[in-house]
């Protein structure tokens, strides 16, 4: 297990419609590396305080969409895995502020 804390992010190639699926600590650094390389990548999800244990894992989950490393195919899969992401992170939220 991996417990050094960073961020999972989601970038999409707008043009060839993958997403890359990859963690780090410096998501800004990470992000200006990648654009340097493509300029049609567009950031569209991350998820704060977790390890790569946790991007291994969606890399498993979402397997049968890669298409290399850490590309994935932009499908309904993981647009619905964000969506309902998205959805938890609200709720969680809103329970916190409850209690």
């Amino acid at each position: 297990m991996n417990n050094k804390n960073g961020t999972v992010y989601f970038i999409l190639d707008t043009t060839a419609n993958l997403v890359k699926i990859g963690f780090t600590r410096n998501l800004k650094k990470r992000f200006k590396q990648l654009e340097t390389s493509n300029c049609n990548l567009k950031l569209i999800y991350i998820i704060d305080n977790c390890n790569m244990d946790s991007e291994w894992s969606l890399h498993n989950y979402f397997s049968l969409d890669r298409v290399k490393g850490e590309w994935f195919k932009y499908d309904i899969p993981i647009k619905e895995w964000i969506k309902r992401d998205k959805i938890k992170k609200e709720y969680f939220k809103k329970a916190k502020n409850v209690i």
